[in-house]
């Protein structure tokens, strides 16, 4: 995220700069002038006036360093209790943390990027350009990942694409330029091409990527997007998909260990345009790291407990 664009947020400044904390770095910066001034001018008396003519640039330092220790936010990071596993929300481009992503799919697993099918803009559309020469090599990928699958059936469709369905929460893990990406089936398309979802889709959906990454997948970082809020169209506040995405994976965390860390990725697009408040989603998480309790009889894979 553009840093210079955290200041403009409403939640930086009601939270960061205008919290006591804010004061504390100020007059701490002050003090360690202060104790510099008074020492220097014990030592060498004759430095007493030079030091008192300096404090316009002192103040100004000070102001510069509180600036810079109450700089926006763009991560919350906490240990989840009795394990070393971390989970952290971070403000950021997917691509550019080095994790194995999650991306959103349809159930037909459609690869052409296209203004019909899968947008540009979408993150199965970007994953597509930067990994992929070809859509034809992504549908080999896949082709192979899916081999083992069941398909529950077929859809027609006016626009193209594929015609084979798979479940909601069908997995299919592909290594393009040595970089692991799980593309999980959260939605459906309609006879148009248009792309159809809800929130049970999205729980169902991630139980199932933990499930699978448990048995199938490597022992990665995993990086996951706010799954479902783009494209998917569900119409859930995505500060309600970022909690579920962390009680799910507590809840599956807390059957067996697949992964040594979850970073759950907002895109500084939707972060800013959505007006999200990753201090108070970070207030969420370290009480879901802390205080989780899941009973052994209810443990599922990764279904969240409510």
């Amino acid at each position: 995220m553009d840093t210079l664009k955290g200041y403009l947020l409403v939640a930086y400044w009601r939270r960061t700069f205008l919290s006591p904390d804010t004061a504390t770095a100020f007059l701490s910066a002050i003090g360690f002038f202060w104790l510099i001034t008074e020492i220097s001018a014990f030592i060498v008396e004759s430095w007493k006036g030079q030091l008192q003519n300096a404090w316009p640039y002192f103040l100004g330092f000070s102001a510069l360093y509180t600036i810079y220790r109450q700089r926006p936010v763009i991560s919350k990071c906490e240990r989840l209790d009795g394990t070393d596993i971390r989970i952290e929300i971070r403000i950021a481009d997917i691509f550019s943390i080095k994790a194995a992503c999650v991306i959103s799919t349809n159930t037909s697993f459609d690869s052409v990027v296209n203004d019909r099918i899968i947008s540009h803009q979408s993150l199965q559309g970007m994953f597509t350009v930067l990994f992929y020469d070809k859509s034809e090599h992504l549908d080999r990928d896949l082709d192979h990942a899916l081999l083992h699958e069941q398909a529950t059936g077929k859809r027609q469709s006016k626009v193209g694409g594929k015609s084979k369905l798979y479940p909601i929460g069908t997995v299919a893990k592909v290594t393009p330029k040595g970089r692991t990406a799980y593309l999980l089936a959260i939605s459906e398309l309609n006879e148009h091409g248009v792309a159809e979802s809800n929130f049970e889709a999205v729980k169902t959906a991630l139980a199932a990527l933990w499930n699978f990454v448990s048995s199938k997948g490597g022992y990665d970082a995993i990086a996951i997007p706010v799954i479902g809020t783009g494209h998917g169209r569900i119409n859930t506040p995505r500060d309600v998909v970022i909690k579920e995405i962390i009680r799910s994976f507590v809840a599956a965390c807390s059957e067996r260990k697949f992964s040594s860390k979850l970073t759950v990725v907002i895109s500084p697009r939707d972060y800013h345009d959505n007006e999200l408040d990753i201090y108070e989603l970070g207030d969420f998480l370290k009480y879901a790291c802390r205080y989780s309790e899941i009973e052994p009889a209810k443990r599922g894979s990764g279904t969240a407990i409510s």
